[in-house]
């Protein structure tokens, strides 16, 4: 991808989130992630509680199948941005 076409998915994303966030459910649709396997999981869940919690408190981990769709919207956005890096 291109430089403003990963600023644009990242700003799309962003936005995303905060509407996803203000409605009922915030589960993430397992067919949206069924193509990930467990280590990718793994993989994603340490990302993101790096990225949400840098701090590293350990009663603020939150598990892969407890990440909420916007939260998950959020560091996807802010993983494109570091792509263009």
């Amino acid at each position: 991808m291109k430089s403003y076409e990963l600023t644009l998915a990242a700003k799309l994303l962003k936005q995303a989130s905060h509407v996803f966030g203000n409605h009922g459910c915030n589960d993430v649709d397992t067919e949206m992630v069924n193509h990930i396997s467990e280590e990718e999981k793994i993989e994603l869940e340490q990302g993101f509680n790096r990225w949400n919690c840098p701090s590293g408190e350990p009663d603020q981990y939150c598990p892969f199948s407890s990440i909420p769709d916007f939260a998950l919207m959020s560091y996807m956005g802010h993983r494109l941005r570091e792509g263009e890096q």
